[in-house]
């Protein structure tokens, strides 16, 4: 590994294998974060990124601040409050977490296209929404995709200059959408200040960590073969890892259901014929 990314192929199993075997975080920051992905081409993109491309800062929390009135006039009392006023603020200057992050973190659960990349603590979880989403009819050659990331190094954390774009982490003491706490939801958001701008634009997470050095920002990739799928939702359910302990809402109460009492039976059954 030259630089902060890597890419490792394996199966669930050895998957398994790895992160039990991974040593217990001394503090914090040593802490990795995970996300999972259904398909492994898929790079680590943010929604506002897939939607819109490059924005800065500034159109963007414009743009959530004028939305806000209409989503209270529907939602009334679940929308967190979004106390910062773009107009007012200097956006050259840099921002270590988000204004108004219980509102966007808001925005992210329900599916509004967001800047923050959404990661777990658990690589279960992670497995979960890697697996849960693949797809049903045969592939000979699909897989999936589970990435783990650390922020920090031992000597802290890192700082992009002009045309270099830098990562921050948001921890979890946030009064949000309660999906984040049953999914252990972390978030990252990535900042760059390009050069001739006089504000700063979200910038690309992945960019980051090809670029990294001394152990900051890493990432590993994780490939693993979405036949595996079955198998890996089977183990997760037995941790209690499924879509209605991770929604908690009727359609994922069904799904688990009828996986756990339809198709994992039906697929030991098989096994053992």
């Amino acid at each position: 590994m030259s630089n902060g990314k890597c890419t490792i192929e394996l199966s669930w199993q050895e998957f398994k294998k790895q992160m039990d075997d991974l040593p217990k975080p001394k503090r914090e920051t040593d802490m990795l974060l995970f996300r999972g992905h259904v398909d492994s081409s898929w790079r680590l993109e943010t929604t506002l990124q897939r939607a819109l491309g490059r924005v800065s800062e500034r159109n963007y929390y414009c743009f959530v601040r004028a939305m806000r009135p209409h989503l209270v006039t529907c939602l009334g009392d679940k929308v967190p409050s979004f106390p910062f006023n773009p107009d007012e603020y200097d956006f050259s200057q840099i921002l270590y977490v988000p204004p108004g992050i219980e509102f966007l973190t808001f925005l992210r659960h329900n599916k509004f296209p967001s800047p923050l990349l959404d990661w777990t603590l658990s690589p279960y979880i992670a497995a979960f929404f890697a697996f849960e989403g693949a797809p049903q009819k045969f592939q000979e050659d699909k897989k999936v995709a589970i990435f783990s990331f650390k922020e920090f190094s031992d000597e802290g954390s890192h700082m992009g200059s002009d045309g270099e774009p830098w990562i921050h982490g948001i921890g979890d003491c946030i009064a949000t959408h309660k999906r984040h706490y049953l999914q252990q939801s972390r978030y990252t958001f990535c900042v760059e200040k390009l050069q001739n701008e006089t504000e700063n634009f979200f910038g690309d997470h992945e960019k980051v960590c090809e670029q990294s050095q001394n152990g900051q920002d890493v990432l590993t990739k994780y490939i693993l073969p979405w036949a595996d799928k079955k198998t890996a939702l089977r183990d997760l359910d037995k941790m209690n890892i499924n879509a209605y302990s991770l929604f908690e809402n009727e359609e994922s109460l069904m799904e688990s259901l009828f996986n756990r009492h339809y198709i994992f039976k039906r697929e030991q059954k098989a096994g053992h014929e």
